[in-house]
Formats: C-alpha cells, structure tokens, sequence
C-alpha cells in the first residue's frame, strides 16, 4: 500500500511497502525504472508545468520518493469537494490548458505520463496547476502497465499497450470531469473504455457565462480525445491550439488558487 504525505521543508513524500502478491505498488519504477523515471533522476525532465522530482530513498523494501511540495492541494480537492469548491470557468480552463502542455512536453521527451487523474493535478503557491512527477513512474506487473484509478485508463492500457495517443485519452476524460465538475463514474468510465459515448452534462456553475460556441467546442474536444480507437483522437499540439483558442475567445478575469495550506 502507498502512501503520501508532506515535510515542512517544502518536499512531499510518497512511500510504497512490498506486497507478497503484487510486488511494489504504485512505484514499481524504482525497481525497473521506465525511461521517464531515468530522466527524471537525473535531473533531465525539467517544465514549468512539471512538478519536480528531488530524489528518491531504498532501505530494503522500503521505497521513497521526493518531490517539489505543492501547497494548494489537488485539482480532486477543488473540483469534488462540496465543501471546499473553488473552481470557476477560467481556473478550469487553465488547467486543461497547463496540464495539455505538461503532456506534450513528457511526449516530446518519450517518457510517457501513465497515471493521469485529478489527484495528480497540483497546485503550486500562487494557484498554477502542474503535474505531478509520480505519474511517469512505469506502473507495471509481468511487464503490463496499469494504472492506480481505472477510471482514467486508457482501453490500449488494458492490454499492456500504452503510446502518446494513450495520454490523450485520459486528458479527455480529465477535461470532462472539468466541464461536468463531478468525477466520472465507474459506470461510465468503463461505457468510454469500451468505446460507448458517455454523455457530457456541463455544470451551469461552473460554465454558466460560457458561450455557447466555447461550450460546444470543449465538449467536441473531450469527445474527439475520447475516441476508442487511437489514429481517432487528436494530437496533443491539437488539443493545445484548440484550448488556446477558446481561452482567448473566452472574458472574465482569472482569480488565483486561494491559498489552503498543507493538509
């Protein structure tokens, strides 16, 4: 079982324990590292929009690894939680834009992002979402790659076979949690896996002052990333341009991330 938790120098921690029957979870790179987790050790995977790993600890079957700290929680905490809602329209926005751009970065360095999910979008201290460097570890077991929350997984993923238009699909099912502001069900996430459309219902409170012609194109974007078959979705430069767009077309000021803390 996996844990994270945070340090008050400014670094988050996340450990995994050894399972008898499955390994280690969660970080398994550490193990056999993927590409992606290579560079990162080594310092080469360096964005903006990328969380920075620091480094990582082995004490026999202990695994450790530490990250850069965001103080402003998740993009789940945010976007779910009732009580702590903070989104808006132009928070949302620019988080599928910040993320699409992590994304084509991670591609463009082949080291691909395997674990894509509100959970893994952080917010630094002045309210800028970035990704968290803990999903470009290879999730694997018998050489397939899996991923912790099966919602967000791929249908090629399913099979062991993950690729640059894998990471599109997830974005899309992240982008729908954006526009609908609930996480997708287990029911419906399995519909998308299987290549059923699965209804797109826009929260009003969320995407209220939205025209009419930005709404319709997010939800076309979701959809066109959500396509089953790979040579459908679009590219990551596309899903880039098109929320370039629709954000330039879009009003309203952009309110920062108000600041929650660590938790």
């Amino acid at each position: 079982m996996s844990t994270s938790r945070t340090s008050p120098t400014g670094v988050a921690f996340m450990a995994a324990n050894r399972s008898p029957s499955r390994g280690f979870q969660r970080t398994p790179g550490l193990m056999k590292s993927s590409s992606g987790m290579r560079r990162l050790e080594q310092g080469r995977l360096r964005h903006r929009r990328l969380a920075r790993l620091i480094g990582y600890c082995c004490e026999g079957a202990e695994r450790l690894l530490v990250a850069e700290f965001m103080p402003n929680n998740s993009l789940a905490r945010h976007l779910f939680n009732v009580k702590t809602k903070t989104m808006e329209r132009s928070k949302c926005l620019r988080v599928a834009c910040y993320i699409a751009e992590a994304l084509e970065y991670c591609i463009k360095e082949h080291a691909l992002y395997y674990d894509l999910n509100p959970h893994k979008v952080l917010f630094d201290e002045v309210g800028n979402p970035c990704l968290s460097c803990f999903g470009l570890v290879k999730n694997h077991r018998d050489e397939r790659c899996f991923h912790t929350n099966i919602a967000y997984t791929p249908p090629g993923c399913l099979y062991g076979m993950a690729s640059a238009k894998s990471m599109v699909f997830s974005f899309g099912i992240l982008l729908r949690d954006l526009l609908s502001g609930k996480q997708i069900s287990d029911e419906q996430a399995m519909d998308a896996i299987l290549g059923t459309r699965i209804p797109i219902v826009l929260d009003s409170r969320l995407w209220g002052k939205c025209s009419a012609e930005g709404a319709t194109a997010l939800v076309k974007l979701a959809y066109d990333c959500l396509q089953y078959k790979p040579i459908d979705r679009p590219s990551i430069k596309y899903v880039i341009a098109t929320l370039a767009q629709i954000q330039s077309n879009s009003v309203g000021p952009s309110n920062p991330m108000p600041k929650t803390g660590a938790r």
